[in-house]
């Protein structure tokens, strides 16, 4: 996921290099829309230079709304202005909406787009000569300067708003979303006009600007002789705290002040300083590739309040002797919470009337109501490994009040009764402006103390620390499978090789991507043998094609498996045969070119691949499953896609089926890997709770599997079924319950982590110092017995990883199911019985052979010569035996006693199988003698 954030960052370094304007005069002040409607707007112009400038002749140009955004004229500046240093220059819309209440200095009839994320509108100030001097526009426009560009009300404000550069509005880095603020009240000047009024907020402290809440009250206004204690510089700014505060825990003490470039030298860490500039609220960052949040994909983010475009003065004695004292964070001073991020927002929690403010519930305005502060926190332990950003989670106290503890150190995702527990207690440490050496930190490490700046940024809390923390290793280890094995036990994995290619000619996610030379196919090889154990059967997901990233048209990846499975044999495995499909290019997601997809390996000499009635399958084509002749279960093609066409697989990859023949069995497996959860909100982001857009397809993808099982099932609901790999989904998530069934309360599937192991041992991936479970393997009822499994912890809690994911693998009993012929029922002997006159019998009925499964027996009285009156009790019955039962059971005869000289009388009785076993000895003959 840190990849995708990586390309953002990247694409922002490819932007063309922003340019200040050449002569010094700016679009200081523009507003596109007013209370009078959509041309209600001005643009006021700015000689931020030390010179005068002729200014005869300029255009003012607007940029089209929709594509490419050409350029036109607005209004061509008379001839003989020269805009003195510091001067303004006011144009307005001659339309009667105007309202800005100060005359233009020129009108123009033409009015300007609104600046959205989608449009292509923007300004662009033109000199005589046509050369550019200054331009602003939506991030789309060709007019912007920067990267992002900026958006401005698509509707009518209830007030005078507009925007403004920053820092007196002169400020000029050639960046549009970082030289503009948000909007704030209009002061359009015109050429030789009194200029605005000095600032009236004159000793505000920082508590009473940042306020209670995610959005300080003081927003776009301008803030005088704001005193603090400089606490920490950075590269761009440096944090001011008041160290007295005003004693409420819910208003932050700290703040960030925006100095653009490296603060000056005379600003001192320990001095006391007033500040004056305009409050603004900067929305940092990116989130993963959420790019369906508003306006853009940084809009889901949170925001850090700051004073822009600085005016600094150093004044000792501000505080007295009063020193900044970091919080503790944890039991010797502010414990977070430890289970709820926000449960009383629904929407915003940047709109009062949306959220209620909670810092002792919640953890997301707990971080708020110390943003800008110093804090420390104590024997910090560990809970994810060092990112590749210089990013380590941590938790207070070694995470004595920590909820949701694993036992190696981490911290895990476990679903509560008021929902899941995201663990808000995880605190990011943010080493990436001390060092671009990261230390290698694994879950488990921990550091004796770090102190820094609380802030935030790509939707998270963080501390920035003021010096290198130095940490001790925790200690864990890389922890082999120990499942049992033998002649019956099918051992089965599934592991996530990272988009592994063989290619180390490509680039991917703008870095050379090297697997052969980096060691990932011996590593990951070594892991198979020496830490799987060599299962016989292995399920890969993020095997590329042969070319890796190179998007040249490639879909093959019998390279990239071939050189697996010899890395395996050099590691002392088995020569596994492998199995894949290859995907249509460029259709099953991941990275471009990669074309990633699933695949199976298997150890001939355990298992057997049973091809499909119809071979093995294609892209495109789906399989089916039937019951061959033999009564085993059989697919139509093996290896075969199931349903690859369904829409539920757009752009993602499709689950792999094969059948196997093991110690005689049949096995179904199918290995997916359902689409990513990037796109999501994130967790502590501005909108709550968080909208989880990717589940959406992964509920479909569900439903699309549960039922190619179900359909199994209902054919052979003894067939022994195994779907595993990389289902990018917790265990309770509402995909991985409709796969299973149990949304609907009849499941057909059991996840195996969850029968067998505690909630907080459950997990293969740590993200964001959080222990999850993401792969899964999920077996039909009949596979359950003796059935065993084990997330084998190598790669995700480890900074030096073969893979971001770790395998997960099960051992399972498959016994040959014996052949049940039930024996055969029949009586004892067939001589015949003599029963006298007045006397009983007991006649034997037995049970011979096998005896296993259930039988019964009718049993009756047929008469001869003697006559229904000459008997005594029932003359029919039934007789049943129990699995494995092969004991006798007794007819009772018995003759009743007359005065009459007959002599013998006759009769049979007579036995009928029912069920579960063959008919034996069928008629005994019974005589009843008269010895009289």
């Amino acid at each position: 996921m840190g990849r995708l954030r990586a390309l953002v960052l990247l694409s922002v370094l490819l932007m063309d290099a922003a340019q200040a304007a050449p002569l010094g005069v700016v679009i200081s002040e523009f507003r596109t829309r007013g209370p009078g409607g959509a041309s209600d707007e001005f643009v006021e112009l700015h000689n931020v230079g030390a010179s005068s400038v002729d200014i005869s002749g300029w255009k003012l140009n607007g940029c089209q709304s929709g594509t490419p955004g050409t350029e036109s004229t607005r209004v061509t500046i008379a001839s003989g202005v020269s805009l003195p240093a510091g001067g303004r220059y006011l144009l307005a819309n001659s339309a009667s909406a105007y309202s800005a209440g100060v005359p233009g200095d020129q009108t123009y009839g033409t009015g300007i787009s609104d600046f959205t994320s989608t449009a292509y509108a923007g300004l662009a100030l033109r000199d005589a000569a046509n050369g550019l001097q200054d331009g602003v526009g939506a991030p789309l426009s060709p007019c912007r300067e920067g990267s992002a560009g900026i958006v401005t009300s698509a509707t009518t404000p209830t007030d005078q708003l507009s925007r403004h550069r920053l820092a007196g509005e002169s400020q000029d880095s050639g960046d549009n979303a970082a030289d503009f603020g948000p909007d704030a009240a209009a002061t359009p000047t015109a050429l030789g006009s009194t200029p605005p009024p000095a600032c009236t907020n004159v000793g505000i402290g920082i508590p009473a600007i940042q306020g209670r809440g995610h959005v300080s009250g003081y927003n776009g206004l301008c803030v005088s002789q704001v005193p603090g204690v400089v606490t920490q510089r950075s590269s761009n700014g440096f944090y001011l705290q008041d160290p007295v505060g005003d004693g409420d825990e819910a208003t932050s003490d700290g703040i960030f002040v925006f100095t653009s470039s490296a603060p000056a030298a005379s600003i001192t860490v320990g001095s006391q300083v007033l500040v004056d500039g305009t409050v603004s609220e900067f929305r940092a960052g990116s989130t993963f590739t959420a790019t369906n949040c508003a306006s853009s994909s940084a809009a889901c983010n949170l925001t850090i309040t700051e004073i822009t475009g600085p005016t600094v003065t150093a004044t000792s004695g501000l505080f007295g002797g009063a020193a900044v004292t970091p919080v503790i964070l944890g039991a010797a001073g502010r414990m977070p919470p430890t289970e709820v991020i926000d449960d009383d927002t629904s929407g915003s929690v940047e709109v009062a009337a949306q959220t209620t403010y909670d810092p002792a519930e919640d953890g997301i305005d707990f971080y708020e109501s110390l943003e800008g502060m110093q804090v420390r926190i104590d024997n910090a332990r560990a809970s994810g490994p060092t990112s590749s950003f210089g990013e380590v989670w941590v938790l207070a106290d070694g995470g004595a009040d920590a909820s949701g503890t694993n036992a190696r150190g981490g911290i895990t995702l476990v679903e509560r009764a008021a929902g899941v527990d995201y663990n808000p207690e995880r605190i990011q440490i943010d080493l990436s402006g001390l060092t671009s050496v990261y230390p290698l930190v694994n879950v488990g490490d921990t550091a004796a103390s770090v102190t820094g700046a609380m802030s935030y940024g790509f939707g998270d809390p963080r501390v920035f620390p003021t010096e290198l923390p130095s940490f001790v290793s925790g200690g864990i280890a890389r922890v082999p499978a120990s499942l049992s094995s033998g002649t019956d036990r099918l051992r089965i994995a599934s592991y996530n090789v990272e988009n592994l290619d063989p290619n180390d000619a490509d680039t991917c996610d703008g870095g050379p991507d090297q697997d052969i030379a980096n060691g990932r196919f011996t590593t990951e090889a070594q892991q198979i043998v020496d830490m799987l154990g060599a299962p016989d059967i292995v399920a890969l997901e993020e095997i590329q094609d042969n070319s890796g990233c190179a998007n040249d048209g490639t879909v093959d990846a019998d390279v990239t498996l071939q050189t697996l499975v010899d890395a395996i044999t050099a590691a002392g495995g088995p020569s596994y045969r492998y199995t894949t499909i290859s995907p249509q290019d460029g259709t099953d997601g991941g990275v471009p070119g990669g074309n990633i997809r699933q695949g199976f390996l298997y150890d001939a000499t355990r298992v057997t691949l049973v091809p499909g009635t119809a071979g093995a399958g294609d892209a495109t084509t789906a399989t089916a499953a039937s019951i061959g002749g033999d009564g085993k279960l059989q697919l139509s093609l093996s290896p075969g896609r199931v349903d690859p066409t369904n829409t539920a697989w757009d752009n993602s990859r499709k689950p792999l089926a094969a059948t196997f023949d093991f110690n005689g069995e049949r096995v179904l497996a199918i290995v997916n890997h359902f689409n990513s959860k990037g796109g999501d909100y994130p967790l502590f982001g501005r909108y709550q709770p968080p909208v989880l857009s990717s589940e959406t397809q992964r509920l479909q993808q569900a439903q699309v599997l549960h039922d190619f099982i179900a359909g199994v099932l209902a054919q052979q609901p003894a067939a022994r079924v195994i779907t595993l790999g990389d289902f990018n989904d917790f265990e309770w998530s509402a995909p991985m319950q409709k796969l299973s069934g149990a949304d609907i309360g009849t499941p057909i599937l059991t996840d195996l982590a969850t029968l067998l192991l505690p909630e907080t041992e459950r997990y293969s991936y740590v993200f964001e110092g959080n222990s999850q479970e993401l792969d899964h393997i999920f077996v039909s009822e009949a596979t359950l017995t003796a059935a065993e499994f084990q997330a084998v912890h190598i790669n995700a809690e480890f900074a030096d990883q073969a893979s971001d994911h770790d395998p997960i693998a099960s051992s399972l009993q498959v016994k040959p199911v014996a052949v049940c012929d039930g024996g055969s029922i029949g009586f004892v002997s067939a001589a015949p019985i003599v029963v006298d006159e007045g006397e009983r019998t007991l006649v034997g009925v037995t049970r011979s052979g096998a005896g296993c499964g259930a039988a019964s027996a009718n049993w009756s009285r047929v008469l001869g010569s003697a006559s229904a009156d000459d008997l005594i009790g029932a003359a029919s019955g039934v007789l049943s035996w129990a699995d494995g039962d092969i004991s006798t059971r007794y007819i009772l005869v018995a003759a009743r006693r007359d005065a009459r000289r007959e002599g013998a009388e006759t009769l049979n009785l007579q036995l009928s199988v029912l069920s579960g076993a063959q008919a034996g000895i069928t008629t005994r003959p019974i005589l009843i003698d008269d010895p009289r």
